[in-house]
């Protein structure tokens, strides 16, 4: 029997269907928070994006109330999730991680990070604006005519 019809030369071995690919990850190692926390940030939304689980982290999922097999993909994301904030927290000179390794979600464990570390760097941005404001005020006391002179 000849496969001339199918477009293959006899006696040269038909090839096999290659298996797709899977589209190649940037690291497999969690990334470390150095640096910004905002850096951090940017770099923990793209690991865990190639990985399916930042929904998890950011609340765009929630665990399913019923069906079991929704809920043990829904906990492996979960456990991804946590270990990555963990490892990335590993050796930092601040005491983030031992303050959420026993938080029970990757989604409480990431609120409580940017709630820490955004409240600090705003409570930085009022104390570096209030001089600006301050000074205003003085120069108007100085500068103001006072109405007890006779």
């Amino acid at each position: 029997m000849s496969n001339a019809g199918a477009g293959n030369v006899q006696g040269q071995p038909q090839q096999q269907a290659q298996p797709a690919v899977n589209p190649a990850r940037a690291s497999n190692k969690a990334p470390r928070f150095e640096g910004t926390f905002e850096l951090y940030r940017a770099k923990l939304e793209l690991y865990l994006a190639e990985r399916d689980s930042w929904a998890v982290v950011s609340g765009g999922e929630t665990r399913h109330a019923t069906d079991v097999g929704l809920q043990r993909q829904y906990d492996e994301r979960d456990r991804i999730a946590r270990a990555a904030i963990l490892r990335g927290l590993r050796g930092c000179k601040n005491d983030d991680a031992a303050k959420v390794c026993g938080m029970a979600t990757a989604a409480e464990m990431w609120n409580t990070l940017v709630a820490d570390n955004t409240q600090r760097d705003f409570s930085y941005a009022v104390l570096l604006r209030r001089p600006n404001c301050i000074k205003p005020l003085i120069m108007r006391a100085n500068y103001w005519p006072s109405t007890s002179r006779q």
